[in-house]
């Protein structure tokens, strides 16, 4: 079986609606406190209320607390013990594209002579291959001014994580967002998948992931807005930059009502540390990195150890 994970603390989105209708996928919604848990109810969707969640992972949950999107996490490790072959992560924002249940992973597990871009620095921005308008949020800022300066290749290459774009809203930063004054609408014709031969940022918003992949991939806590993008630096580090492929898009984002004040306040530490994260191969023992992250990090490790 397939499954797709998500967290939400509101009822049957159209996003949800539509996802949970994929032919061949399983949805499953974590839910939050604020959850509305009587609107999850029904053979719609496998529902982990926060009772269930306590039961099935106490640990982490503890850890974890409530009312943060983190507590995905919960759901990955309950699709893998499911047996799930395929994992996507989605937001509940993201609308499928016709043709989402077999286009979101058409590239996982196929040699392909793939584009790869390479470029001097540590780290590629997805966007700049699509767009010169946006980075991609979690791009290092240390590095914007050399983001387009890549050289194009063609390698064979067996992708674990297959990353989907997406119209409409794009995964961009507060700093862009104030910018644009608020205003912004992305679209991107047909592209060929491609792929970084060094670190790259995704998110937890329209991604799939093969089942060897999932244990090294995770929504870090302590860290705000990095958190899913901080995963997949981590991710990258242990299984090769490679393994992710990016694809065509295959989502509308409808995005949620956010305070984007509060989104630059929760992205100011990854502003602040990301270069240097990633500079220094993705460590999680550097003095700036918060106990809480650390101690996740391992206890989400060594929980798919025990399965």
């Amino acid at each position: 079986m397939n499954a797709i994970v998500t967290t939400t603390i509101n009822g049957k989105t159209e996003a949800l609606e539509k996802f949970s209708q994929q032919p061949g996928w399983t949805l499953i919604v974590v839910g939050d406190q604020k959850t509305p848990d009587r609107e999850h109810q029904g053979d719609w969707c496998i529902y982990l209320d926060t009772d269930t969640q306590n039961k099935f992972a106490p640990k982490l949950s503890k850890l974890l607390g409530w009312n943060t999107i983190q507590r995905r996490n919960i759901g990955f490790l309950y699709a893998y013990c499911m047996g799930a072959e395929l994992i996507a992560t989605v937001d509940d924002d993201n609308i499928p594209n016709d043709g989402w249940h077999w286009r979101c992973h058409n590239c996982l597990g196929k040699t392909k002579d793939a584009i790869t871009l390479s470029n001097k620095s540590i780290c590629g921005d997805p966007l700049c291959y699509v767009t010169n308008t946006f980075w991609h949020r979690g791009y290092p800022l240390h590095l914007l001014n050399s983001r387009q300066e890549y050289n194009v290749s063609f390698k064979d290459i067996e992708p674990l994580v297959q990353v989907g774009f997406w119209d409409g809203d794009p995964d961009i930063d507060a700093i862009q967002r104030i910018n644009n004054l608020g205003k912004i609408n992305y679209t991107t014709g047909v592209m060929e998948p491609f792929v970084f031969s060094n670190y790259s940022p995704f998110n937890s918003q329209n991604t799939v992931l093969k089942r060897e992949a999932l244990p090294y991939y995770c929504c870090l806590p302590g860290i705000g807005r990095m958190d899913d993008i901080w995963g997949a630096y981590l991710l990258e580090k242990e299984l090769g930059f490679e393994k992710v492929v990016y694809s065509g898009i295959t989502v509308r984002q409808k995005r949620n009502e956010q305070d984007v004040l509060q989104n630059m306040n929760d992205e100011w530490f990854g502003y602040k540390f990301t270069y240097r994260f990633i500079k220094n191969d993705c460590d999680l023992t550097q003095n700036f990195i918060p106990p809480l992250t650390r101690k996740f990090y391992t206890m989400y490790r060594k929980a798919y150890d025990n399965i």
